[in-house]
């Protein structure tokens, strides 16, 4: 049982997956958010501006091996020229790993 502020601020708790992505002729990483960046996607989603927020997802959740992010918010511009279909994949994927529920599940609850 964990009872301790430093062993719950020691735990690594960012999980990591790979997703197979065809377009991109291979698997790219994406990793668990922090709860700070969960926060920031949230206040972008409840703005109501949805536009670029697969986009930002993959941002959010794309990483190296370390677990380091690949983009950073300012390339959502450019990830947005990318196949939509591959960043569909990576931000469904990344939906799931973070507990986010699709908008269209949240119709009628």
């Amino acid at each position: 049982m964990i009872t301790t502020r430093d062993a719950v601020l020691s735990q690594q708790d960012i999980i990591k997956q790979t997703v197979k992505v065809p377009e991109w002729g291979d698997e790219v990483l994406i990793r668990g958010m922090t709860g700070s960046e969960r926060d920031e996607l949230d206040r972008h989603i409840n703005a109501g501006d949805t536009a670029g927020t697969r986009e930002k997802i993959v941002a959010m959740s794309m990483c190296n091996e370390q677990g380091e992010l690949l983009f950073s918010l300012d390339d959502i511009a450019e990830l947005g020229k990318k196949s939509a279909k591959a960043l569909e994949r990576i931000a469904k994927e990344a939906m799931k790993l973070n507990g986010i529920v699709p908008v269209e599940d949240m119709e009628g609850n």
